[in-house]
């Protein structure tokens, strides 16, 4: 990329306004793959789109009338409010336990001198960002008890617990209910008896997790414990663990955990079952063990018809801003090469803002272990710095039209040649809700191929143009379409034809790629696979 280029990329990156969003650390992977792009942040207007999808199929019960919620919203302490109280010196606000609460009712019965109070009817309680719906309460405003005699839902975000009865407490935010069932994101929870404190949820007695959606068959897999806890946001634990597929127990374990804020570390209770040419019936399973809060090991262990066993064993230490990865085993990249990596180490750096003032985050990484295939053996070193802009929204509206930029610098050493490669990073992706179900994005995307003596992880062409169209049918049904275009040697590198069907549980993926290069063949694959966990 010449200078005036580069000079065009940095000044459209610091000038030009965004959305904010959340950043996602680079990590060496490369930039596009036949999956797409592989590496850009997420539009917070993105996520919050689909949790409103989901949130929107799973809501059993209307939302409390617009007085309602402005009423709610008054007692809101606002970001402006907050800055000038502290400005003027002023002590901390009064947390959401101090809030008054709020009763809705078509008959309410008040004591304002002993806070006692009734309702009936359609009844709402508010108090902050929680909220009680129910049909008949009794309590007390001033303690904050609240009874629910007839059972109800209390949404406490992101907990939302059905039950037919319970109690719960507004100042300490605990209770117990009976006979309950809720959600937490994708995790679907019941029980008989359950407790609610300020910061989990304890399950016993008829507990269990699943995140079947299924109300007509036994759940596809479902985890009944003697014990579930569950804290929002964070992670699931339970103990004395049976697992059952269609109802049917198939295994049992001391204890499970299952961390419901990181999309990579999740367990196959049973396995993935694909198939490709080039390496035949392929069978994973994956099993993580938290030795810590922060440390996970995780064994993913695949069998391969026409190559065999291929395990890979990962020890992570989580930190806020930073994490460290040790790896031993056989690693894979999207074109099927493979890696053995031994004694492997690396230490990554999460994204982090330059300034409050600048749309611009950056991540970096930096790692070393002995890399082994087919042809060459070689101590591995390999650093780089990413930077990114905050998703550009060139046209606002239901559909929108994003602009994503990056840009890196890489380095890699190899023992086996004493030598020192480095490359730069570019991206930019532009995407597109075109409605209909119908999704576009088109991508260019630079990187050296030869910084790297292995296959393994290449990037597949130095420059490369692409293009994707995605259509959504049904909830259930995707089609995608996608060109790869070499601009470095001006041909078509190769077309992808991709459809998705999701089962209730199991999702199902036909893909063949007509390849233009290498002679121009072209390859199948299907894979069957649990996919909501």
């Amino acid at each position: 990329m010449n200078q005036k280029a580069l000079a065009l990329l940095v000044t459209m990156m610091v000038c030009m306004p965004s959305a904010a969003y959340a950043a996602r650390a680079y990590d060496g992977q490369p930039l596009a793959t036949k999956n797409g792009p592989a590496y850009e942040p997420q539009t917070v207007d993105d996520v919050a789109r689909r949790a409103a999808q989901a949130e929107a199929i799973r809501k059993l019960q209307d939302e409390p009338d617009q007085f309602a919620e402005e009423a709610v919203q008054a007692k809101q302490e606002s970001e402006k409010e907050k800055k000038a109280r502290q400005e003027r010196g002023e002590d901390k606000a009064a947390s959401e336990s101090d809030l008054p609460i709020t009763i809705y009712g078509d008959h309410v019965l008040y004591h304002s001198d002993t806070g006692e109070f009734t309702a009936s009817g359609n009844v709402r309680l508010y108090q902050g960002t929680q909220r009680l719906y129910t049909t008949e309460a009794r309590g007390n405003a001033l303690t904050g008890d609240v009874y629910l005699l007839q059972g109800g839902r209390m949404i406490d975000p992101p907990n939302t617990t059905d039950s037919d009865w319970g109690h719960y407490n507004f100042k300490t935010q605990t209770g117990t209910v009976r006979n309950m069932k809720g959600t937490n994101g994708d995790d679907l929870y019941k029980a008989d008896i359950a407790h609610i404190y300020k910061d989990h949820v304890d399950l016993d007695q008829g507990a269990s997790v699943t995140r079947c959606p299924a109300v007509e068959h036994p759940p596809c897999l479902e985890v009944r414990a003697d014990h579930v806890v569950i804290y929002p946001n964070d992670k699931i634990i339970a103990y004395g663990v049976k697992v059952y597929l269609k109802g049917k127990h198939i295994y049992s374990r001391d204890r499970w955990i299952n961390r419901l804020n990181d999309g990579e570390n999740k367990q196959s209770f049973v396995p993935h079952i694909g198939y490709d040419e080039d390496q035949g019936i392929k069978l994973r399973y994956n099993y993580s063990y938290d030795f810590s809060d922060h440390n996970t090991l995780d064994a993913d262990i695949k069998y391969y018809s026409k190559i065999g066993w291929r395990p890979m064993f990962t020890d992570t230490q989580d930190e806020r801003n930073y994490y460290v990865r040790y790896m031993e085993g056989f690693d894979e990249d999207d074109n099927n090469n493979w890696i053995r990596k031994m004694h492997d180490i690396k230490v990554g750096y999460k994204p982090h803002r330059i300034s409050d003032s600048l749309p611009l985050s950056y991540s970096a990484y930096a790692s070393h272990g002995l890399w082994k295939d087919n042809r060459i053996k070689s101590w591995h070193t390999e650093y780089a710095v990413f930077l990114n802009h905050d998703p550009i929204t060139l046209i606002h509206g239901d559909r929108p039209l994003t602009l994503g930029l990056g840009v890196g610098r890489k380095w890699i050493n190899e023992s086996e040649r004493d030598s020192t490669r480095k490359t730069w990073l570019y991206s930019a992706t532009l995407r597109k809700n075109l409605g209909a179900g119908f999704d576009t994005w088109l991508g260019y995307y630079w990187e050296k191929r030869q910084a790297s003596i292995f296959d393994y992880g290449r990037p597949d062409m130095d420059r490369e143009v692409q293009f994707g169209l995605s259509k959504t049918f049904t909830p259930r049904d995707n089609v995608t379409f996608m060109t790869r275009y070499d601009e470095a040697g001006h041909n078509v590198y190769e077309y992808i034809w991709r459809w998705r069907h999701d089962f209730c549980c199991f999702r199902l993926t036909f893909e063949y790629r007509d390849k233009r290069y290498k002679g121009g063949d072209d390859e199948w694959s299907v894979q069957y696979e649990l996919f909501r966990w």
